[in-house]
């Protein structure tokens, strides 16, 4: 309001200088009724600005709350900028790790293919042996059967020469003598020669399997009994000579009645 009565007293100056020099551009006759006219409204215009005029230190105290508020604002767009700063900092922090996660991945994926190709191409190798063994026992086997048809086929040959064999040993058979034969013959009187009756054991001749018929003697004490024989056994009692072998077993042993003290 103040700057409205401002610009009234403005052109009421403006307006009684033009009709001081020039009345007639405002209608009016004489200056002195320029100036009956003009003076007051030069005066009310005057009083009137000034009255609604502004105080001097108003506009100052608005511009500082301006400021103020001004500053507020600003400070409150920076808080909120810089949480929007802190908010991008962790998302990209997290973006980060994730993308660091993502790569660990790919190695490990990477690491993993080429273990597995490996694998494959060890599985593959072992496949292309195993296919040449395979083969091989093929063909083994090929030549197997081909040996059995071969062997089939002497069977038969040998199977018809044998009933030809046979034929004719049941003929000679018929003409052989049933009388003993000189081995028999030699082997009775080589018995009868050394003493022992037929079916006993020669303790001091024997071999380690024939000492093995007599009750007690196993492979251990045979050979413990030829060791001893350098001083001949004479009769049952020296069978106590023998490790592990007493009284009992030396009883025992001649119950059995089954060696020859030759």
């Amino acid at each position: 309001m103040g700057d409205l009565f401002l610009a009234l007293f403005l052109l009421s100056i403006i307006g009684l200088i033009v009709g001081l020099t020039r009345p007639r551009w405002i209608k009016v006759r004489t200056r002195k009724e320029v100036l009956k006219f003009g003076l007051p409204a030069l005066v009310v215009t005057f009083i009137l600005a000034v009255t609604f005029l502004d105080t001097p230190d108003y506009q100052p105290q608005e511009a500082l709350r301006a400021a103020e508020q001004h500053n507020e604002l600003l400070q409150i767009e920076l808080e909120e900028t810089q949480q929007d700063l802190t908010q991008s900092t962790e998302k990209n922090h997290d973006q980060l790790a994730m993308i660091e996660a993502l790569q660990t991945e790919r190695d490990e994926y990477n690491q993993a293919s080429e273990a597995v190709e490996e694998i494959v191409a060890e599985l593959e190798q072992e496949l292309q042996i195993k296919e040449v063994e395979l083969n091989e026992k093929n063909e083994q086997i090929t030549a197997l059967k081909t040996e059995v048809k071969e062997l089939e086929a002497a069977m038969q040959s040998l199977t018809a020469s044998a009933s030809t064999v046979n034929s004719s040993n049941q003929s000679q058979t018929a003409t052989v003598s049933t009388s003993p034969t000189e081995s028999e013959a030699n082997t009775n009187s080589t018995a009868a020669t050394d003493g022992c009756a037929p079916g006993t054991v020669r303790i001091n001749h024997a071999s380690a399997s024939e000492l093995q018929k007599i009750y007690q003697i196993g492979p251990e004490r045979a050979e413990q009994i030829i060791s001893l024989r350098s001083t001949p056994f004479n009769s049952y009692s020296d069978m106590t000579r023998i490790s592990g072998i007493g009284t009992k077993h030396s009883a025992a042993i001649e119950n059995e009645d089954i060696i020859c003290f030759d």
